[in-house]
């Protein structure tokens, strides 16, 4: 069911998404508190809902790869694979780069933003032509 070209395509964004996942959890245990301390609160609460938009942003990309790894294995048929439930939809506050662009939030942090939006991007399109595409050669 599934061709080498697939399995490496899905490989790499899950060892893209899992490498972000580290990169976020190192940053939340190395940086993010004395960030979170050397600024005001309204502040904090802006690095707090940017830490929370990368976690959403990795989890939705993770599951949609579990997904469709169990769709490649034949664990689930492709109406399943296909649901709204398994859907990587651009919502306005998963494409949001506000605060890459916010002076006040550290330069990890903005390359966290960045790197895991482009990340969910790539995975929305990608999924978008898998539930177009009636042949299922997007990614099979």
């Amino acid at each position: 069911m599934s061709n080498p070209q697939s399995t490496g395509l899905l490989s790499r964004i899950y060892n893209d998404a899992l490498t972000l996942l580290r990169q976020s959890k190192e940053y939340v245990h190395e940086y993010g508190q004395m960030d979170f301390m050397s600024v005001n609160v309204e502040n904090g609460l802006a690095l707090a809902s940017e830490t929370s938009r990368i976690t959403s942003r990795l989890t939705q990309i993770v599951a949609w790869y579990l997904t469709q790894e169990a769709y490649l294995k034949g664990e689930i048929g492709l109406n399943e694979a296909r649901s709204e439930e398994y859907k990587i939809e651009l919502l306005d506050n998963m494409l949001d780069d506000q605060g890459e662009l916010n002076p006040v939030m550290p330069e990890t942090l903005k390359y966290l933003l960045k790197s895991s939006r482009n990340l969910y991007v790539r995975v929305a399109r990608l999924d978008d032509l898998f539930r177009r595409n009636t042949t299922h050669a997007g990614l099979n």
